[in-house]
């Protein structure tokens, strides 16, 4: 999933993104990465849930909701997704056992930084 930002008028006018454009869309993604994984953490509260690592930085798709590629690791394997602000998909999950409690999941963002997350 490889979107441009602004690269199709940056195209055309012949102009280029300025550096600090770029760094204002990569914090933005950065955002939304820990956004998305915050969301994954509380809605799919498996213990077995080992980290999440960012294998894009994300994009604005066709229908307008921000999205990036991961790995989701969960009891030693892995699932490719796609964890959006509005939608996520993607390699199903494993169900989750009742009356467990969730440990801390490692993230990893598309810039290389990490975070263990509750």
């Amino acid at each position: 999933m490889t979107a441009i930002i602004g690269g199709i008028s940056a195209g055309v006018s012949g102009c280029s993104v300025s550096g600090a454009d770029k760094e204002e869309q990569m914090q933005a993604n950065l955002a939304n990465q820990r956004k998305v994984a915050v969301k994954l953490v509380e809605n799919y509260p498996n213990p077995e849930l080992e980290s999440i690592t960012f294998t894009s930085a994300g994009s604005v798709g066709g229908a307008g909701d921000w999205a990036a590629r991961a790995v989701i690791s969960v009891g030693g394997r892995d699932y490719n997704g796609i964890l959006g602000t509005s939608l996520s998909s993607g390699d199903g999950l494993p169900t989750i056992a009742e009356d467990v409690t969730p440990g801390l999941v490692a993230v990893t963002y598309s810039d290389g930084t990490s975070e263990m997350l509750p």
